[in-house]
């Protein structure tokens, strides 16, 4: 598609000649999320996860906490976005539990959440606690254990 009257305009604006001047249309696209998963180890058990850098907290449900036998206490956050972002209070929370990346052992608070998934997702505190980076261009996991 041409936009030759817009072209005109912004050459005229921006006062750049013919060649300095490319439009395109990416960002027309809507944006779609990628999940990054990676194979971790919880009590001998592969599991794979989710890493999120959209989400402020790690979660995991309660179902797949029921599957690893882990145990949880009760919590008093009332403040979690679900999986599935709808907004509940987390049943529980583990401590304690060590999530093994590749060979390095990892521990984060994780809030139970109800849902009919067994899905485990770390969030921006994990990245913050391990100084994660994540170079999605080269499919790589950076952390500091």
């Amino acid at each position: 598609m041409e936009y030759s009257e817009h072209r005109t305009a912004l050459k005229i604006t921006l006062n750049l000649s013919k060649d300095q001047i490319n439009i395109t249309e990416e960002y027309e696209k809507p944006s779609q999320y990628t999940p990054i998963k990676i194979y971790t180890r919880i009590k001998e058990n592969a599991i794979l996860i989710i890493l999120d850098t959209e989400a402020c907290m790690s979660v995991v449900t309660k179902p797949l906490v029921v599957a690893l036998g882990l145990r949880w206490k009760p919590s008093t956050r009332n403040d979690v976005i679900a999986v599935d972002g709808k907004p509940q209070a987390a049943v529980g929370v583990v401590n304690g539990i060590p999530v093994v990346i590749t060979e390095a052992q990892t521990f984060i608070l994780l809030q139970v959440i109800n849902s009919a998934s067994k899905i485990l997702l770390l969030g921006t505190d994990w990245l913050d606690k391990y100084k994660a980076d994540v170079l999605s261009s080269i499919r790589k996991l950076r952390f500091v254990s």
